[in-house]
């Protein structure tokens, strides 16, 4: 896809109606200057990082957790061949769970954008 049609994909998924990881991640990525640029960050270095501005500090972390649990639990029970991102439980254990469902929702996005990274 050429760079105008990743981003009239990743404005369609940001104007749904319904809540989602999904639709966090496309609204992030719509505020960088390149969509390839941004998912590359995004599944080489991860949330842990400090790209995403509303998952940088434990608090930010929290809210995204209590708010996405049910989705994020249903990553959780996945199939281990499912998964892309490791799920690393470092210290806090709502913090790791965010950006885990953030990468891997992040990582599913690329590559139904066709984003070879």
């Amino acid at each position: 896809m050429l760079e105008n049609e990743l981003i009239s994909h990743l404005q369609m998924i940001a104007s749904q109606k319904e809540e989602s990881i999904k639709k966090e991640v496309a609204k992030e990525c719509l505020k960088s200057h390149e969509v390839r640029y941004f998912f590359q960050k995004l599944c080489y270095e991860g949330c842990q990082s400090g790209m995403i501005d509303h998952l940088k500090t434990p608090s930010q972390a929290h809210l995204f957790f209590d708010r996405y649990q049910k989705e994020i639990n249903a990553l959780t029970v996945e199939p281990k061949e499912n998964i892309s991102t490791p799920l690393i439980i470092t210290g806090d254990i709502k913090t790791s769970l965010a950006y885990f469902a953030f990468d891997e929702v992040g990582y599913r996005l690329s590559q139904e954008l066709g984003l070879e990274l």
